[in-house]
């Protein structure tokens, strides 16, 4: 206790108490510790059991005594619900020196090297805990997500099925069953067990997301629209959401309804990626000055994207904005010097421009490709 080793101190003064509950010399000494390292309530308990003692004695009868047995996981638990982890785990490893079978300890002991992402000394605590319970669910659902933690997608999967084996309804490893599966690119098994926990739990933003993000890869338009929009009402002010929907109208060439949901999310966020979807749509719908007026916002920040770059290069032609459409072509040109479409804007401009020899160049080159 004095050289500051509070922790040690606990169990050793534990101990003590133990071989004789009566020791009050022990327990004002332990109320000291407590006191130290800021453990009010148990310091308070102590300080009771004391107090009680005291009665006991001078009525020379038995009165009944607070018990102290769990004292260490009760400071354990103080500082697991503060987020200490640390310390949590060498009270937790102190407490189960004598009190081995004590599952609760052992779940919150390998909680805690979970969140200080100590993931293997996690996995081997779950599988402590394990041993002695094989039916709970969420201890596997748990050494499921350490293990996707470490990338061992194989394993991950393994104690994901045993969680939903114990428990049908335990909506979180469903949830992680749906992660293995996409992380290993087998998307119907992860649709599967994401629309299961979303039966489970249908308001849930993480589950709707990437079933969203599996319809949209999947080409199920129908069902990524309506997974975004139900995304939407729990999130209204969500410039990615609303731009995922916009992008999906636009890949269905509902060129109106993505212009909506494009200016909706502009609102919302200044986002080139915004500013490109929308350029396209205008392009699209041949509104070329308000198109080339959204490229010219996204071409100066994505440089190294060609297609962005001809695309404002062809808006800019069609605004007989030439020498603007001869930079952006040369960009895409200088990107990419078989990109076809770009040479023949760099072409057409060069035209404009009367740069004839440059054109003809131009022309040749588009020729043979």
């Amino acid at each position: 206790m004095y050289e500051g080793n509070y922790l040690d101190a606990v169990r050793a003064f534990q101990k003590a108490v133990s071989i004789d509950p009566t020791d009050r010399e022990v327990l004002g000494l332990l109320t000291t510790v407590y006191d130290s390292i800021g453990e009010k309530q148990l310091a308070v308990k102590t300080k009771v059991r004391m107090q009680t003692l005291n009665v006991s004695f001078s009525k020379k009868k038995e009165v009944e005594v607070p018990s102290i047995k769990n004292d260490l996981r009760a400071l354990a638990n103080s500082y697991y619900n503060r987020g200490l982890y640390d310390s949590a785990v060498v009270c937790y490893s102190l407490h189960l020196m004598n009190n081995r079978d004590d599952t609760a300890a052992i779940f919150y002991m390998a909680n805690a090297y979970f969140y200080n992402k100590e993931y293997p000394k996690a996995i081997e605590n779950y599988e402590l805990l394990l041993s002695k319970d094989r039916n709970r669910a969420d201890a596997y659902n748990l050494m499921g997500v350490s293990y996707l933690r470490l990338n061992d997608y194989l394993k991950a999967r393994e104690q994901f099925r045993q969680s939903v084996l114990k428990d049908e309804k335990f909506a979180a490893s469903y949830f992680s069953l749906g992660e293995v599966h996409y992380a290993l690119e087998d998307f119907r098994l992860a649709q599967v067990n994401l629309e299961k926990a979303y039966e489970l739990l249908p308001n849930d933003k993480e589950v709707l997301l990437l079933l969203a993000k599996i319809y949209k890869q999947t080409k199920q338009r129908e069902k990524a629209l309506g997974t975004y929009e139900k995304l939407m009402q729990i999130d209204t002010k969500s410039a990615s959401l609303t731009y995922e929907i916009a992008s999906l109208y636009f890949d269905a060439k509902d060129y109106e309804k993505a212009k909506t949901y494009y200016l909706k999310a502009l609102q919302i966020e200044k986002n080139p990626n915004i500013n490109a979807g929308l350029g396209s749509v205008y392009l699209n719908q041949k509104m070329y000055k308000e198109a080339l007026e959204q490229l010219n916002i996204a071409a100066k920040v994505f440089t190294e994207k060609k297609e962005l770059l001809y695309q404002a290069a062809f808006a800019a032609n069609q605004c007989k904005e030439y020498k603007t459409a001869e930079a952006y072509a040369a960009q895409a040109f200088a990107l990419d010097p078989k990109y076809k479409n770009a040479i023949l804007e760099l072409a057409y401009a060069c035209h404009a421009l009367r740069k004839r020899k440059e054109a003809k160049k131009y022309e040749q080159m588009a020729s043979v490709l």
